[in-house]
């Protein structure tokens, strides 16, 4: 379920966010839609962009991998990771 939990946050979302446009709140539903795209995009795998496998970061030379992060999305403590590293953190190998 972890891996597909943006899914989830996504139809759950969306489907509130609808309910309150067909009542006529039409802030309220603009505003949880909203957060709904956002909270889904943080957990969803593209979140962190295209990543490198690990067979291709086998191989590659010794002095092009010295630090390789394998980036789990919805993770906070690898969300923290990245945000600690800065510019670095979305850095692409290669």
């Amino acid at each position: 379920m972890q891996r597909r939990l943006w899914l989830f946050v996504l139809v759950m979302t969306g489907w509130a966010g609808l309910t309150y446009l067909l009542d006529g709140s039409l802030y309220a539903g603009l505003a949880v839609l909203a957060i709904g795209l956002g909270s889904s995009w943080w957990i969803s795998p593209w979140q962190g962009g295209r990543t490198v496998r690990h067979r291709d970061v086998q191989a590659m030379s010794r002095s092009d991998r010295d630090v390789v992060i394998y980036w789990r999305p919805g993770c906070r403590f690898c969300a923290r990771l990245k945000s600690s590293l800065g510019v670095l953190g979305t850095k692409p190998c290669g």
